[in-house]
């Protein structure tokens, strides 16, 4: 088991299980910080152009818990966290780092969200 722990004054936690599955905790005001101080330089270097067009804080919380929880469940580490998509189709969301699928989990309670994400190739 990996376990990462990232915190920047928030409790962030990341955690890899036999590099197939990851898991990451987002709390959302830490988040929303982040985003006030980073703002678009930020968003440009996590998110693709068509992830972050329109997103408020929270979504852009769920999309960076996904990336975290995908990083931790790859085999490789991708070279950019833009470089980790999530995709949305309205039903189901799944994650791709270039050759690998991951199907992916969100939960958003008490101020946080929770990603778990599963490789599946």
């Amino acid at each position: 088991m990996r376990v990462h722990f990232h915190s920047v004054g928030g409790a962030l936690l990341a955690v890899g299980v036999w590099s197939m599955i990851g898991i990451d905790l987002v709390d959302m005001k830490e988040f929303q910080r982040q985003l006030d101080i980073g703002g678009a330089t930020f968003v440009r270097r996590a998110f693709g152009d068509a992830e972050s067009v329109g997103s408020g804080a929270s979504r852009l919380a769920g999309l960076w818990a996904a990336k975290e929880a995908i990083v931790k469940a790859a085999s490789t580490t991708p070279w950019r966290l833009s470089d980790v998509v999530v995709v949305d189709d309205g039903s189901s969301l799944c994650g791709l780092v270039g050759d690998e699928r991951f199907a992916l989990t969100l939960r958003r309670q008490a101020g946080f969200v929770l990603a778990l994400a599963v490789r599946l190739t």
